[in-house]
């Protein structure tokens, strides 16, 4: 290497060294150094995830203040490297520093690997504290559209995910015909909300799939029926009615039965919903039943129930 050069990156050390030791914000970065690592040992601690105002007087704890004071010295690569931390209060922390100072372009790649996290964490809004995943908080924090949306839509409907997101998608309207095959596989492996989902396609090969849902996911079968109202239904909800009818509590389940059966113009369903009304059977929640009628056929809306309307002394519908 030429001497001068050799002079030059020597003074150049030189001047950095004395720069490293008397410049002002050398000793700032440390003093953030610190700050976050304080934070870091609060968070660390901590066993929920604080909103900035929980408890009925709508306080900020220890916790919520912990990650101002971390949003406020990490750097993003800092925060982004939080992301992996095996602490699920620090890793959805960190990212709900980063959904606020990113772009939608930069945030999503990062959202993407955070739904890959399904451990559980603790949050704590208002006053409700509830269990989730970093996944499904993560996706809470973002909003998607188009494309990014579509992904997120794969992602949770291809993937083997044990994310809520995914629960509630499958109940929601719209989802891709391309996505029946593995909704139909969703629903033989068991999963209930996928019943919805199929009902929806509104498809007669999977009518006999939906109907052995109601022995193991009455409640969802029910909310498929109520979706895809098929003839071939309606002989089962009859025969489910009776093991509906003696119990001792009532159930959403019961309200999903009434709503699904509401559905049909037939008189087989027209004797299932005034069933309840027969003083000779003993039915413990009959008053529970009759609301639940009431309300499904309100909902309906249709001439074809005024009829039982009069039974139940509630208004026609002209």
């Amino acid at each position: 290497m030429p001497i001068g050069t050799l002079r030059f990156a020597a003074c150049t050390f030189a001047y950095l060294c004395i720069v490293g030791f008397t410049n002002p914000q050398a000793a700032a970065t440390q003093g953030e150094e610190d700050k976050i690592h304080q934070s870091l040992t609060v968070l660390r601690a901590a066993e929920t995830v604080d909103a900035a105002a929980v408890g009925y007087a709508g306080e900020q704890t220890p916790t919520y203040k912990a990650f101002l004071v971390l949003g406020k010295h990490a750097s993003d690569k800092q925060l982004i490297d939080l992301l992996d931390d095996p602490n699920t209060v620090i890793a959805t922390y960190a990212f709900w520093e980063l959904s606020d100072r990113l772009d939608h372009e930069a945030i999503f790649p990062l959202l993407m690997e955070q739904l890959k996290r399904e451990n559980p964490v603790q949050m704590f809004v208002g006053s409700t504290l509830y269990e989730s995943s970093v996944g499904d908080v993560a996706l809470d924090m973002v909003e998607l559209t188009g494309k990014k949306q579509e992904l997120v839509t794969d992602y949770l409907l291809t993937t083997d995910n044990r994310l809520s997101a995914r629960s509630t998608l499958l109940q929601s309207l719209g989802i891709p015909k391309k996505y029946y095959k593995r909704i139909q596989t969703l629903a033989k492996k068991g999963e209930p909300h996928a019943l919805v989902a199929l009902a929806r396609f509104k498809r007669e090969q999977d009518i006999d799939l939906i109907l052995s849902g109601l022995k193991d996911h009455p409640f969802y079968a029910l909310r498929a029926i109520t979706c895809f109202p098929h003839e071939r239904f309606l002989p089962a909800l009859a025969e489910y009615q009776k093991t509906l009818l003696p119990e001792q509590h009532w159930s959403t389940t019961q309200r999903e039965f009434y709503a699904a059966v509401s559905k049909y113009r037939d008189p087989l369903a027209l004797t299932i919903l005034e069933t309840p009304l027969d003083s000779e059977l003993t039915i413990p929640m009959r008053s529970y039943h009759i609301q639940f009628i009431k309300d499904a056929i309100a909902a309906e809306a249709s001439r074809y129930h005024n009829g039982l309307r009069k039974q139940l002394n509630v208004a026609r519908v002209d």
